[in-house]
């Protein structure tokens, strides 16, 4: 699952995503493949890629339980207008670790910004997701 953001000033109507997956050793292993949305995102707004893992497990096997992360990098961007940018410069690393903590940062960040963009319209006190609420590690 690979969530990205329109930062821009176009709207995006396709883009393709080179995953590296990042082990416990600290070696970076490529995806068997590159993966492509073709989501039309607007500017300022986001959208989800979503592939199973199964394939990428599948081929790598036992090494697979030694995954602790993923880098995605995208690579092409084609807008609504015909052009298209091509370039490994859009990068970020994400690792298990830090994946709830993570999480509840862009959260956070997303109903800020969604209130402040909406103040007629906010998104309730609560996430509907109890895994991004902090209570939950008190509960342990």
């Amino acid at each position: 699952m690979v969530w990205f953001g329109n930062q821009g000033h176009k709207t995006v109507v396709e883009t393709e995503f080179q995953l590296s997956f990042l082990d416990s050793f600290g070696s970076r292993r490529p995806a068997l493949r590159s993966y492509l949305s073709r989501l039309e995102v607007v500017p300022g707004s986001g959208g989800l890629l979503v592939h199973p893992a199964a394939d990428e497990a599948k081929h790598w096997g036992s090494t697979w339980q030694n995954i602790r992360g993923l880098e995605v990098q995208a690579t092409r961007v084609s807008f609504s207008d015909g052009t298209r940018w091509e370039g490994p410069a859009c990068k970020r690393t994400f690792l298990n670790a830090n994946y709830i903590e993570s999480m509840r940062r862009w959260n956070k960040d997303l109903r800020l910004e969604w209130n402040r963009k909406h103040p007629n319209d906010p998104i309730p006190g609560r996430s509907s997701a109890a895994l991004l609420e902090p209570e939950i590690d008190k509960a342990k």
